[in-house]
């Protein structure tokens, strides 16, 4: 058997049962990825959270994508993309909101119709 590179993508022989035969794919990270064990979660396995946002306290784009992600429940370790995540949020003085540098003065939205 010739030695093995630093760079080489083969197991030895006690994980994978054969010498040269690669584990996972020729682009996998993972050494071992059929240990990797994956979990699922559904709507009624997860509780309802509400969340309240105080837009005058808040820079608007920053506040929008933090209620973005909690909308998805990717600030939760159990986020799975296809299932509701039971999240609620509440804005009040919207009309409040922050706006840095000069966008409130200067931003221009061209509409065609």
């Amino acid at each position: 058997m010739p030695p093995a590179r630093a760079s080489t993508l083969f197991a030895p022989d006690r994980l994978n049962g054969a010498a040269g035969r690669p584990i996972g794919g020729l682009f996998s990270h993972s050494p071992l990825p059929s240990l990797m064990k994956t979990s699922r979660f559904r709507a009624q396995d997860v509780a309802e959270r509400w969340f309240l946002y105080d837009a005058s306290q808040h820079v608007l784009g920053r506040m929008s994508s933090d209620i973005a992600m909690r909308l998805m429940g990717k600030d939760l370790p159990t986020y799975t993309r296809e299932e509701l995540t039971g999240a609620h949020v509440v804005v009040i003085n919207a009309e409040k909101a922050r706006f840095t540098g000069k966008k409130a003065d200067t931003k221009y939205y061209t509409k065609y119709s």
